[in-house]
């Protein structure tokens, strides 16, 4: 799905998102990212919306 949908998820009224991606945020592909940005470059896409 991506990380575009989570935040509709949850405005519409699901409880708990789930978010698997054993992908690390890249530069090469940062411009395609909802929620990274340039500070994640590296760490876990699944560790990069706690960070807030």
């Amino acid at each position: 799905m991506g990380s575009a949908v989570a935040p509709s998820l949850v405005v519409s009224g699901v409880g708990r998102v789930r978010y698997l991606n054993h992908d690390a945020v890249e530069l090469t592909n940062l411009e395609r990212q909802f929620i990274p940005d340039g500070d994640d470059v590296g760490r876990r896409k699944t560790q990069s919306p706690s960070s807030g």
